[in-house]
């Protein structure tokens, strides 16, 4: 019971951590301003951040141009679970 609470506690400081990430842009996309010119780019910014937590380094750098080419159901995409970047939160616990 313990080690699933641990596992449980690590996963919701894990969802932080990607909330936190993604708090600024959604912050600067609610304007009424337009930023649909701007959304692509920054859209790739943050998907890049999120699959450097999970994705291995050489799969993202031979796809640097087209993120939709990596398969991340392919567990050979998959860093090993030591290497995953659960957050700085995560790592102290």
């Amino acid at each position: 019971m313990c080690a699933r609470s641990f596992v449980h506690d690590k996963v919701a400081i894990l969802q932080r951590c990607v909330a936190l990430d993604l708090k600024p842009f959604l912050e600067q996309y609610q304007t009424d301003r337009p930023m649909v010119s701007f959304i692509y780019d920054d859209l790739c910014v943050r998907i890049r951040s999120l699959m450097k937590r999970f994705v291995k380094s050489e799969v993202l750098s031979e796809n640097e141009g087209n993120l939709m080419n990596i398969d991340v159901t392919d567990k050979k995409n998959h860093k090993n679970y030591k290497d995953i970047d659960m957050g700085f939160h995560v790592k102290k616990l």
